[in-house]
């Protein structure tokens, strides 16, 4: 069980790792638009992804394969400052292992993404937060941590 906490709380953080390096204009779908993606046949999981209000902008995915599903809803608030973008995901994830029973649960609210120097300066991107995965049938939690990262990738 522990093992396969470290497991999903790397799954989780993987979102995160590389968001100095994607500073370039991000995928806007339209109200409505969904996207599916089938790999059942070679991978075994597919996904279906569907933008379900565009003001604030708020998405919903769902995706399965061989032995566990997986649920999110993301909505991101964005706060600009005179030298700073400020964002600020909210939403939720659940990931179950139906042969195991057990369900990992965690939001995304408290981990916060700066972007500086858009305007002027050079582009500087990181994380700051604290994020909790829930086991949900057991009181165990897996609790981390971003601090400040400064990117010298522009």
């Amino acid at each position: 069980m522990f093992f396969q906490l470290v497991y999903v709380a790397a799954f989780v953080t993987s979102c995160w790792s590389n968001t100095p390096y994607r500073t370039s204009k991000p995928f806007n779908p339209l109200w409505s638009e969904t996207f599916e993606f089938d790999r059942s046949a070679d991978l075994g999981w597919k996904s279906i992804a569907e933008q379900v209000s565009h003001h604030p902008p708020i998405g919903a995915l769902h995706a399965d394969g061989r032995g566990w599903v997986y649920d999110e809803d993301m909505c991101v608030i964005s706060q600009f400052q005179a030298t700073a973008m400020k964002l600020y995901p909210d939403g939720w994830a659940v990931l179950s292992f139906p042969n195991t029973g057990t369900t990992y649960i965690w939001t995304k609210k408290d981990v916060q993404t700066i972007v500086r120097g858009f305007i002027v300066g050079p582009l500087i991107v990181h994380n700051e937060g604290v994020c909790v995965i829930k086991v949900q049938s057991l009181l165990l939690a897996f609790l981390f941590t971003y601090r400040l990262f400064i990117s010298d990738y522009c």
